[in-house]
């Protein structure tokens, strides 16, 4: 198998999330705004939104791109979960929390994943470290194709999502300071299946969808939500991913002691 075939594993399994027995890491982000408050300017009114319906997927990721580079530093966190049959049986769980610093092109990235366990990892966009524990101690190999990979987690792939959805704008709030924008979609009569990108549930058999959309005035995502189910090969199947950014310009990212027996053990 490829290593670029194990980077798609690798991106696949950080875009299935929730929460279960989740991985522990440095990652703190905020949490999702309220969309039925509303925020208002210095004379009273409230703000106009800083998108317009209907939302074009790559400016807003373009945007959000940019405003994490403004801060250069970030923390991530990612949950999915993918549940089976009627009566929802769990049949994958990811949490991945991350630590990035875009400046200094590096990111500490914590993943549990259901059935596979824990492991953290260290690195860069070319070279990433992975640690995995088991019974007789830690071990090492090199980390799957964008594992580590600043970028990724500044602009991870979920324009898939975004597109074929039609969000109404919702409202906004002023949080800590800054007004954030809320945006929704509730019910497939907002779905698109010719547009939209959902891989795990064949858009056009997607019988509900729900998703929300928080956005800072300058751009940055603050939370992204989806939850979908419907019908695979005629059995049911649902699916939950939830996506958050905070600590922009404040997260420290440091190399980890084991990245030298990891650098150690992967060398031949």
């Amino acid at each position: 198998m490829t290593r670029r075939t194990l980077g798609y594993l690798a991106l696949a399994c950080l875009l299935v999330l929730a929460g279960c027995n989740g991985a522990t890491g440095p990652a703190t982000t905020d949490g999702p705004p309220d969309a039925n408050s509303t925020a208002t300017t210095a004379n009273g009114g409230t703000p106009d939104p800083i998108y317009r319906p209907p939302l074009s997927p790559s400016t807003v990721l373009d945007e959000h791109e940019a405003a994490l580079a403004d801060g250069g530093t970030f923390a991530y966190q990612q949950n999915s979960t993918l549940r089976a049959g009627a009566a929802g049986r769990l049949a994958q769980v990811t949490n991945v929390s991350a630590a990035v610093d875009l400046d200094g092109d590096r990111a500490l990235v914590f993943q549990n994943v259901s059935l596979q366990g824990e492991t953290v990892a260290y690195g860069n966009a070319t070279v990433g470290y992975e640690r995995f524990g088991t019974g007789d101690g830690p071990r090492y190999r090199s980390a799957s194709e964008n594992v580590t990979n600043p970028a990724f987690y500044a602009r991870p792939p979920i324009d898939r999502l975004l597109r074929g959805l039609n969000y109404t704008y919702q409202g906004a709030e002023t949080r800590d300071g800054e007004t954030v924008f809320t945006y929704a979609v509730d019910g497939t009569d907002e779905l698109t299946p010719a547009e939209h990108g959902l891989g795990v549930i064949p858009p056009e058999n997607v019988t509900a969808v729900n998703s929300r959309l928080a956005v800072r005035e300058d751009g940055r995502i603050v939370a992204f939500e989806y939850r979908a189910s419907g019908t695979v090969d005629g059995r049911e199947r649902s699916y939950a991913v939830s996506v958050a950014w905070g600590g922009v310009g404040s997260t420290t990212v440091s190399e980890p002691a084991w990245v030298a027996d990891a650098r150690n053990a992967t060398s031949g």
